[in-house]
C-alpha cells in the first residue's frame, strides 16, 4: 500500500511536491478506505489537469524511482532536474516514498545529482506513533568523494560486519544504490526491493500488457476476462485459447525458432505470432504443445466473429490492457499508476471500469491521470480521491487535492472544474464563468 510520495526538482516539479493516500474526514464512500494495521488509506486517486500541467511528469517521477530501484543503478542520461531556472541546476533531484508491505511500514528516499547518488536512506516507520527507526543512511558530498554509511547497530554484530560496511563505503560506485547492494543481507532492504519489483506498477499511455502470455499462465485471470466481457457492452464477446498442432505454424522460421527456444530449460513458455495470430507454446514431456489465442467480437444477430488483435480498435486494445490492472488490484496488494487512463476509451466504459473497482472488495490501489471530466463526480469519488495538477507562469508544476477546497458533497464538481474554479485547466479568456456560490464547509 502507498502512503505518501514526495518529489523535488524533477522535470516540471521544482519545489517539494507531496502526494498522499491518507483519507480526510469525509463520510461518503466509506468503502473506499482500507483500514490497515496503523493507518487508513484510500483505494484510489484521480489526478486532473490540462495538457502540459505536469500530470505525466508526476507519474514519470514514480517510474524513475521504480526503475532505479529495480535495476540497482542510475542509468546515465540528461539530468532530470527542473531546467527552466538556473538555481535548480545545482540542486539535487529528490524522491521519498512511504509504503507498507507485510504489515510493516517503510520510508525510502533517494537524492541524486546528475545520475549519481548524493543521499539515500531507509527507515522503518510507525505512522500511528509518528516514529521511525533507522535502517541505513548513505551520503556522498561529491561524485569523487567516498561514501559515508550509517546502519542500525543491530547489523553491526561483530568486527567482521563492521569491516563489511567500511568496505561498502570504499567500493560503492556513485551510480549504485546501496539498497540493492544489501538486499540479500538485510531483511528490510529485501522487503523494500520486493515491493518495488512486485507491488508497484506504472502504466504509461503506450504500455502494452503481455496479454497472451499473461492469460496463458494465469487461468484465474483468463476466467476474470471472460466474466468481465460477458457483463460489459464492449463489443468483445469472449476470448479463447485453443490447442493446435505445431504443424499448423505457417512460417518455417518461426517453427525452427520455437523448437530452439523450447530446447532451452530456461524457456518454459514462449509467446509468438504466426500468420497474424497470437500463440503460446510449451513443452509437455517430449512434445511441444501450441495454443492459439482468439478474440471473438459480437456480430450480426447472435453470431460472433474472430478478429486478430491487430484488427481490434484502439479502444478495445486499450481495454484489454486495462482489465488485468483491475484484476491485480482486486486480487493482490498492488499499487498501480496509470497515465491517461481514458486513452481511446469511451467515458461510459472507463467510468464502468472504475465503478467496478471502487464498489468491489479489493486489495490494491489505483492512481491515475485523466482529462475526462465526466469522472469528476462525488457519486463516484470522495473529495480526497480527486487531485489537480497545475503549472504556473514560470513552468513550475504543483499538485493539490480537491479536499483543500472543502466543497459540499452535493456540489457539481465537473461544472466547477470546467469553469476553472479549482484551477488545473487551460486558461481560455473567453470562457464565461458561472456565478459560483462560495463553497461551504463539507458536511462531515
Amino acid at each position: 500500500m502507498l502512503l505518501r510520495f514526495v518529489v523535488t526538482n524533477f522535470l516540471s516539479f521544482a519545489e517539494e511536491t507531496e502526494f498522499t493516500m491518507f483519507p480526510a474526514n469525509f463520510k461518503i464512500h466509506k468503502g473506499h478506505i482500507y483500514h490497515t494495521r496503523e493507518v487508513d488509506l484510500l483505494k484510489a486517486a484521480a489526478i486532473y489537469g490540462a495538457n502540459g500541467s505536469g500530470k505525466s511528469n508526476f507519474v514519470k517521477a514514480v517510474s524513475f524511482l521504480r526503475e532505479a530501484v529495480n535495476s540497482g543503478l542510475l542509468t546515465p542520461g540528461e539530468a532530470p532536474c527542473f531546467r527552466l531556472s538556473e538555481k535548480y541546476l545545482d540542486k539535487p533531484t529528490q524522491f521519498e516514498i512511504e509504503f507498507s508491505i507485510a504489515n510493516r511500514y517503510f520510508a525510502y528516499g533517494l537524492s541524486i545529482f546528475d545520475y549519481w547518488v548524493h543521499e539515500e536512506w531507509l527507515y522503518e516507520i510507525s505512522p500511528k506513533n509518528d516514529s521511525e527507526t533507522l535502517i541505513f543512511e548513505r551520503s556522498r558530498k561529491s561524485k569523487n568523494d567516498k561514501n559515508k554509511i550509517k546502519v542500525n547497530t543491530k547489523y553491526l554484530t561483530d568486527d567482521k560486519e563492521k569491516l563489511r560496511y567500511e568496505i561498502y563505503e570504499e567500493e560503492l560506485v556513485p551510480a549504485e544504490l546501496f539498497l540493492w547492494r544489501i538486499k540479500d543481507r538485510i531483511e528490510e532492504a529485501h522487503l523494500v526491493v520486493q515491493w518495488f519489483e512486485h507491488s508497484l506498477a506504472v502504466i504509461l499511455p503506450d504500455s502494452v500488457y503481455p496479454l497472451t502470455f499473461g492469460l496463458a499462465v494465469n487461468q484465474d485471470l483468463f476466467n476474470y476476462f471472460n466474466v468481465f466481457l460477458s457483463k460489459s457492452n464492449t463489443g468483445i464477446a469472449k476470448i479463447e485459447f485453443n490447442e493446435v498442432g505445431i504443424d499448423t505454424i505457417k512460417d518455417p522460421t518461426v517453427k525452427r525458432g520455437l523448437v530452439s527456444r523450447l530446447s532451452d530449460e530456461n524457456e518454459i513458455l514462449v509467446h509468438f505470432t504466426d500468420n497474424g495470430r497470437e500463440h503460446v507454446a510449451y513443452r509437455e514431456g517430449d512434445a511441444i504443445k501450441v495454443k492459439k489465442f482468439s478474440v471473438f467480437n459480437h456480430a450480426e444477430g447472435d453470431t460472433v466473429v474472430e478478429l486478430r488483435l491487430d484488427q481490434q480498435s484502439d479502444g478495445s486494445r486499450r481495454l484489454l490492457d486495462l482489465i488485468p490492472i483491475l484484476y491485480f488490484i482486486e486480487k493482490e496488494d498492488k499499487v498501480v499508476f496509470v497515465d491517461e487512463i481514458e486513452r481511446s476509451l469511451h467515458p461510459s466504459l472507463i467510468k464502468e471500469l472504475l465503478e467496478l473497482f471502487l464498489q468491489n472488495t479489493s486489495k490494491g490501489q489505483l492512481i491515475f491521470t485523466t482529462h475526462e471530466s465526466h469522472l469528476l463526480d462525488l457519486d463516484l469519488f470522495r473529495q480526497d480521491e480527486i487531485w489537480f495538477a497545475e503549472k504556473d507562469e514560470s513552468g513550475v508544476s504543483k499538485i493539490y487535492s480537491l479536499s483543500e477546497f472543502k466543497p459540499r458533497y452535493d456540489l457539481d464538481i465537473r461544472k466547477g472544474y470546467l469553469a476553472g474554479r479549482f484551477g488545473a485547466i487551460p486558461f481560455l479568456a473567453n470562457l464565461k464563468e458561472p456565478n459560483w456560490l462560495h463553497a461551504e464547509k463539507s458536511r462531515i
